[in-house]
């Protein structure tokens, strides 16, 4: 597993992955400063939480900082889907991984040593983006007027650290889903579309017609977790911190095992 680890970094080193990582931290850079001053502005209000949705009162409390990065994480793990499911999927149609399977027959073996260097990767692009996106926000927000004092409190600091680990759950939880979806579609396109078409399309529609869908949907679920530092959440959007947390884990080891599964019985003939 060890040598499957390191030989993924080599990937992992190539732009194609860089530029794919680099997009959280640019992406946050850019949506800070305008959540800031959508804020200011008074705009937002709909259902859904995040910086659409804040008014300087509210960013300037203890949760402020918080409330503003939620959404910018839901981001990151949208992109760490697209970085996992891409990079493992395109391996079936270029033979690469019948080659790695002749070198390494444990295929168990195999397939979490790459997955655990890819949720490595993609753990360091999360980090690099939230730390970005807080030092762009006390940048940014004392020039408009934004009282930052209570960021930097010691509540503060402790929401923006329970804030960090639910990034890393919910990038790893979208990061699950898109390696479940490449090892079952062996296809780069499918791998990546087919996960977010049923997280942003599907969920919805099924939220429309299902009130208690939030408490049993994996991207609804997810949702509870990264905004559970968030003051705007919304308990109609998204599950409760807890419950997310609990059922999004059972719902990934079980993703886990079915991978598994699929990738030690089936045939890889390409």
């Amino acid at each position: 597993m060890l040598e499957a680890f390191r030989s993924e970094w080599i990937k992992n080193r190539r732009r194609s992955m860089l530029i794919g990582a680099g997009l959280m931290p640019l992406l946050t850079i850019i949506f800070v400063p305008l959540g800031i001053r959508r804020a200011l502005s008074g705009g937002g209000g709909g259902r859904f939480a995040g910086p659409g949705d804040l008014t300087k009162l509210v960013l300037e409390g203890d949760k402020g900082l918080t409330t503003l990065l939620s959404r910018g994480g839901t981001l990151s793990a949208v992109i760490a889907l697209a970085i996992v499911a891409s990079s493992m999927a395109v391996e079936y149609p270029h033979g690469t991984l019948r080659n790695l399977l002749v070198r390494q027959p444990r295929r168990i073996q195999l397939l979490s040593g790459k997955f655990l260097s890819l949720l490595t990767f993609v753990f360091i692009a999360g980090t690099l983006s939230l730390g970005l996106g807080v030092l762009t926000a006390l940048l940014v927000a004392p020039g408009q007027g934004v009282d930052t004092a209570a960021w930097t409190s010691s509540t503060g600091v402790s929401n923006l650290v329970t804030l960090y680990w639910e990034l890393l759950v919910t990038i790893l939880g979208y990061s699950v889903l898109g390696y479940f979806s490449a090892v079952l579609f062996r296809s780069p396109a499918a791998a990546v579309a087919v996960p977010l078409v049923y997280i942003i399309i599907l969920e919805n529609l099924i939220g429309a017609v299902w009130t208690d869908a939030p408490n049993w949907l994996y991207g609804k679920l997810l949702g509870g977790v990264i905004n559970g530092e968030s003051v705007l959440r919304s308990d109609t959007a998204v599950a409760g911190l807890s419950r997310g947390l609990t059922l999004s884990i059972i719902y990934m080891a079980g993703m886990g095992m079915v991978s598994a599964l699929i990738f030690r019985f089936r045939d890889v003939t390409s």
